[in-house]
Order: C-alpha cells, then structure tokens, then sequence
C-alpha cells in the first residue's frame, strides 16, 4: 500500500491492478497453521491476498511462507464463492439426502495444514457431520483448504462467502505446483521428494 491507501496486486501471470483499501478495516492474516486479526499487516512481494464477497471491509491475507502451493499466479491458485443457503442446502442433499432446513454450517475441525476435516451441518432434521471429501462435494466448493464467512438474519443463516485455495483432495502431488516447479529448473527427482519426503527413486530391473 502507498499514502493514496492503494495496493498493487497481480491478478495473474499478466495482469494486475491496483486495489482501493479505504474500506478495509480489518485483515485476516494466516502464517504457518496459525490465523489472526490484524488492523495493519506488513506485506511482501508474494504474500496472497484476497477479498471476501459481501465483505468489504475484510481482507484476506496468506503470508508467503505457508503457500499451500508452489503456482502462486494460477486462476486457480486462490478462489472465492458465495451461496445461499438454499444453493447450499440443493447441493448437500446430493450426499446427504435426509438434510432438510439448514440452519447453520461449522468448521468443526481443521488438519495442521489448514484444511478442514470435519464439518458439522446443523438443520432442522438434525444434526450431520461429514469428513474428507465430502466435505467439498456438500458444499460444492473447489478445495477443503478454506475459511468461510456467514451472514445470518434473525438469526438464521443467509449465505455464506467463502474463500480457499487449490483445487482437489490436497493428497499425495499438485499437478500445477509440479509444473511450477519445473519451470523454476527443478529436476524429476528434486520434484518428487519435494512431495514424497525420504522417498527413495531407483530404477526397476527389467
């Protein structure tokens, strides 16, 4: 940010712009395995930062050295999304058909990368949680790497934003941060530990 309260993002490989941040007033800063709120955060170069739909007083910010991935200017890199809680619920009953008259969605357990593993659907017809990747199929998102926002009224849930990053399982080989990787010169064996630590690769007899 400069003293016209601007800042100068890349939205992707060869486009960026310039962000007005006069209506943010709050930051959500992730380092490592760790979120907090923060009224000023100190940016570098390769830091992410997003926007929250329907928020615009919020930003959120993923601090260089936790980057999930290795491609840090894909269009998939970095997403958001809002639904309804009709939409919502329309697509959980794909998976869990008995759902009926959601009231509330929460996070009820995250992995120490980030990703969140368990997911407790509180509706009308009771209480659901799910796991792995039903997790993203119920909410029809790209990726189990993601915070939400919900926005209630009468205190009952409206829609939800949502931000996060990847898109996949987050198992085993990014197939866009292996590509990442090789145009920065990494070798096929330099990029394989990258992901499979204490792997030995040798040859197989024929």
């Amino acid at each position: 940010s400069n003293e016209d309260n601007q800042l100068h993002v890349r939205l992707s490989a060869s486009k960026e712009a310039d962000w007005d941040l006069t209506p943010v007033k709050t930051y959500l800063v992730r380092e490592a395995d760790s979120w907090s709120w923060v009224s000023q955060p100190q940016l570098d170069s390769l830091d992410r930062v997003v926007r929250c739909p329907d928020r615009p007083d919020l930003l959120w910010i993923e601090l260089n050295g936790s980057v999930a991935v290795v491609d840090r200017v894909g269009k998939y890199a970095t997403w958001s999304d809002r639904k309804t809680v009709e939409e919502l619920e329309q697509q959980a009953r794909q998976y869990l058909p008995q759902i009926r008259g959601v009231r509330d969605i929460r996070i009820a357990e995250r992995a120490p990368s980030g990703r969140v593993t368990a997911l407790e659907w509180i509706a009308d017809s009771g209480n659901t949680t799910v796991n792995g990747l039903r997790i993203r199929w119920s909410l029809g998102i790209r990726d189990n790497l993601f915070d939400m926002f919900p926005i209630y009224k009468d205190g009952r849930l409206q829609f939800v934003s949502f931000i996060g990053r990847g898109w996949g399982h987050g198992v085993g080989m990014s197939q866009v941060g292996a590509y990442a990787l090789g145009r920065m010169g990494l070798r096929y064996d330099q990029i394989l530990q990258h992901y499979y630590h204490g792997a030995e690769i040798s040859q197989i007899p024929d």
